[in-house]
């Protein structure tokens, strides 16, 4: 149901323990209000898992509103492009403007940053009722 408020993307990143700092991200960066939008919207989220996180030395709680908005939007894609049922391919913009590439099929894909940083899935196609969350190996 496209106007499910309980299965929206942020609905599910915030319910993910694995996600529990890109949730924190989204939240204080005020990015939860789009990402709970429903209806005509729809969003692809390759969401960092917290070891991602971790791993890159983010400390999301010290971070600047700026600067958590760019990194959530360097994550996010309008639409719900991303589909994993299948071969992807191709280049895509994000919310941050830049481009992402996506190469692969199934849950073997990768995605790389305009950064050249290149992503796996730890685990892909979580369907939300406005889009689709992909969780990451890296930070983009």
């Amino acid at each position: 149901d496209k106007a499910d408020l309980t299965r929206t993307v942020y609905a599910l990143v915030l319910k993910d323990p694995e996600l529990s700092l890109f949730a924190t991200a989204c939240t204080k960066s005020g990015l939860m209000a789009e990402l709970n939008l429903t209806g005509f919207f729809s969003y692809t989220v390759l969401a960092p898992t917290n070891a991602a996180i971790q791993s890159a030395g983010m400390q999301i709680n010290t971070m600047s509103v700026d600067a958590l908005k760019n990194f959530v939007n360097a994550h996010v894609i309008p639409n719900r492009y991303v589909f994993t049922d299948g071969v992807s391919q191709g280049s895509m913009p994000n919310k941050a403007g830049n481009y992402v590439t996506v190469n692969g099929a199934w849950e073997g894909f990768s995605v790389t940053s305009s950064t050249g940083k290149t992503a796996k899935p730890v685990a892909a196609n979580l369907q939300g009722s406005n889009g689709v969350i992909h969780k990451i190996n890296q930070v983009f």
